[in-house]
């Protein structure tokens, strides 16, 4: 699994690409890992669409994943890259 969190003063730098550009090359070619998988909330578009411009498809939704507050949760998308040659 992966995941990244970029404080708001460093966000729309291209950090967290970069960030998981080299993750993705570290799984593939050195630990020889042949997928990654990413949960994202359905609400954070932002970080949707970071995952899916590196690769990433949506492979399913877990539903009320998050628990926000005592009464409500949150959906998230399970996302997934496969190594390809």
């Amino acid at each position: 699994g992966i995941g990244i969190y970029i404080s708001a003063a460093h966000r729309r730098k291209g950090i967290a690409k970069d960030a998981i550009r080299m993750a993705k090359a570290f799984a593939y070619n050195q630990l020889h890992i042949h997928q990654l998988y990413a949960f994202v909330a359905l609400t954070n578009t932002v970080s949707l669409k970071l995952f899916k411009d590196l690769g990433f498809v949506q492979a399913g939704i877990l539903k009320d994943w998050i628990k926000i507050s005592q009464n409500h949760y949150e959906s998230v998308s399970v996302l997934q890259c496969l190594y390809t040659d």
